[in-house]
């Protein structure tokens, strides 16, 4: 099947968590010395949600996104406030189903493409829509 399904989560309003940020950056590279205090308190509600009114989170299911990092058990922050542009990846409404793929503006045409070469484009019709655009992606490493 062509379709990296999405299932809304629910939200807890008004809960706010405050981790704490190190100054230093990590390294993907060579090693950084290591420093041990912390700069700062973090909230992640305010680095992840631009719009709270409009913001969801939705779980991936699925592995037609998986060339962008968007795999299995992902969890998107999706803005339904944000108008879609060509090359954002969006949650698409097709057929009555949540759709997760990336919107290319073709000419007149607007399709959503699949980042995995197993799965073909699909085109919008009448019966689709944008319904959000993915902000920020959660995935765990364990």
């Amino acid at each position: 099947m062509n379709k990296a399904r999405v299932e809304l989560l629910p939200s807890e309003q008004g809960m706010s968590i405050s981790l704490p940020m190190f100054i230093s950056s990590v390294s993907a590279g060579f090693p950084l010395p290591a420093e041990d205090y912390i700069d700062t308190m973090f909230d992640l509600n305010e680095y992840l949600i631009g719009n709270k009114s409009s913001t969801f989170l939705l779980r991936v299911r699925g592995n037609s996104m998986c060339d962008v990092g968007i795999y299995e058990g992902s969890i998107l922050v999706v803005d339904k406030s944000i108008e879609p542009a060509d090359g954002n990846t969006v949650i698409a409404i097709v057929n009555g189903e949540f759709l997760v793929k990336i919107y290319k503006i073709q000419g007149n045409r607007h399709v959503l493409m699949a980042a995995n070469k197993n799965y073909a484009p699909i085109v919008m019709g009448e019966g689709g829509y944008i319904w959000g655009v993915a902000t920020n992606c959660i995935n765990e490493l364990l």
